[in-house]
């Protein structure tokens, strides 16, 4: 899990925590609102995580060596390949040079 999914994750449960003090016999209007927000925050971070891992591809280039070897000692390194394959790290790799590595 990156940092920022960790903190999207944390938030999430920080709101939880607080809306479980308002019951909803007592405060529907409130817990209405509440749950609509948590739906609309899961569906943003979707979104988000979506976008984050498409704008996130490093250059494999002798400058990024050393974090492409942290990704991939932490079993999460996802590998693009000149030809356009994506591939896991520790899946076959096609017969093609690979150009470029994100975290996943």
């Amino acid at each position: 899990m990156t940092e920022f999914e960790y903190y999207l994750k944390q938030a999430r449960e920080d709101l939880c925590e607080i809306a479980q003090v308002y019951t909803v016999e007592e405060h529907r209007p409130l817990r209405t609102r509440i749950d609509s927000l948590l739906i609309a925050y899961d569906q943003a971070v979707a979104k988000a995580l979506s976008i984050y891992s498409v704008v996130n591809w490093l250059p494999f280039k002798k400058e990024n060596y050393d974090q492409f070897a942290e990704i991939c000692k932490k079993d999460r390194c996802m590998c693009l390949f000149d030809d356009g394959t994506e591939c896991n790290y520790n899946d076959e790799h096609p017969m093609a040079v690979m150009t470029h590595f994100r975290e996943i």
